[in-house]
């Protein structure tokens, strides 16, 4: 799972409960949460089934706090595998030494490993190259694997302990791969003169880089983050069809494109194809939507409405 820019601010708590197994977070901040700002894997299970990435993280606003950690330690990892590394930490508004630790053991039951613990790795925490490791006290064959430990707080907490060891690669567990194209609707196409304003709206997973109507580009207004509405003027000539679609910047172009119908001169409603009924907007978007998920051999022809101002009911 890849979790990027996530803000959590005024929440009862931060990241709580995770299945950590290949979790990978980016650019988080967490702020003024009452207990548990990053909780162990499973939480009160204390078990961490994989590794986890952590790079970029800031808390802030942390109140007067208690013995609660900012970020828990797992204790077992069940098939031994499981690290947790953190990197680009940054914690504001620390009261005192004596609250808040930054790792340790905690919130409800403290627990003995039933297995391997889970070491975490604060990289670069001394300097380049340098990083610390972090382990529960309890974690006896942590404890025992040659590192010289000691407390460190408000690094480390009661439970906890810390030893500088050599350069540990901050690994990669995730290659993230955009395979899904955009998806597009038009919203409106106005008369004007001999020519037609079409306007619409196209969202992707990723960053949106043209969008097509009769083969001319749109022009792009990014609403927010992969969603931009378009607009573009176009002669009205005898094509039938108004069709639109949209190509990301991984590549992906969209298929199959969005069409919308002249039925007559005055641009009045197009009809849907299901039993030539009018549809609504919401109706329409989702099915387009859902026809651009993955499905082998799927291909279906959308008709998308244009109100008549005197037909408009406000929907």
């Amino acid at each position: 799972m890849l979790v990027e820019d996530l803000h959590v601010d005024h929440a009862a708590y931060g990241v709580y409960r995770p299945y950590f197994e290949n979790h990978v977070y980016r650019n988080s901040h967490i702020a003024a949460t009452d207990a548990e700002p990053f909780n162990r894997g499973l939480d009160d299970q204390s078990l961490q089934h994989g590794s986890i990435t952590v790079d970029g993280l800031t808390f802030s606003n942390l109140g007067y706090g208690g013995q609660m950690p900012l970020i828990q330690i797992s204790a077992t990892s069940p098939d031994g595998s499981a690290e947790s590394h953190f990197r680009n930490v940054t914690v504001r508004d620390r009261k005192s030494v004596n609250r808040w630790p930054t790792f340790n053991l905690g919130g409800g039951p403290r627990l003995t490993p039933k297995g391997p613990g889970v070491p975490v790795y604060i990289h670069d925490h001394f300097g380049k190259g340098r990083d610390a490791k972090v382990v529960s006290t309890r974690a006896k064959d942590l404890l025992n694997d040659g590192n010289k430990y000691v407390a460190a707080p408000p690094l480390t907490g009661d439970e906890s302990v810390v030893a500088e060891v050599d350069d540990k690669e901050f690994p990669d567990l995730l290659t993230p791969v955009d395979d899904l194209p955009p998806a597009t609707v038009i919203t409106s196409i106005r008369r004007n003169g001999q020519r037609a304003v079409v306007q619409g709206i196209t969202h992707d997973n990723g960053e949106i880089s043209k969008v097509t109507v009769n083969g001319s580009l749109a022009k792009l207004t990014p609403r927010t983050e992969g969603v931009v509405d378009w607009s573009i003027e176009i002669p009205l000539g005898a094509e039938e069809f108004v069709v639109a679609g949209a190509t990301d910047v991984a590549g992906n172009v969209e298929q199959p494109l969005t069409e919308s119908t002249f039925i007559d001169s005055n641009l009045r409603y197009a009809h849907s194809a299901r039993q030539g009924a009018r549809t609504t907007k919401s109706q329409l978007v989702h099915d387009h939507i859902e026809s651009q998920l993955p499905e082998k051999g799927r291909c279906r022809r959308e008709w998308f409405p244009t109100p008549d101002p005197s037909e408009a009911t406000g929907a």
